[in-house]
């Protein structure tokens, strides 16, 4: 009863309320390591995207020289092919 007076003249706490308070800042200490958590998991899943992109590209590259350098001879044995029937 006291306590609640002076809460109303002061502005002061009461037990109740810095136990809401505490339970309050407990909560959100709680969502901020869920929070932080699936952040770090977000981080973890970029990098491995990161990592597969650019073993993707490579091996893109690779494929793109193969093709290039297999049209080419193909190009060249058909010209040779073609002088030879002219």
């Amino acid at each position: 009863m006291a306590g609640g007076l002076l809460k109303i003249l002061f502005g002061t706490a009461t037990l109740s309320d810095l136990n809401v308070l505490h339970s309050t800042l407990d909560t959100l200490s709680k969502d901020q390591e869920t929070v932080s958590h699936a952040v770090n998991q977000q981080i973890n899943l970029f990098k491995q995207l990161d990592k597969a992109v650019n073993h993707n590209q490579g091996t893109l590259t690779n494929l793109t020289s193969i093709v290039k350098d297999y049209v080419l001879k193909v190009q060249n044995k058909f010209v040779n092919t073609m002088s030879k029937l002219e």
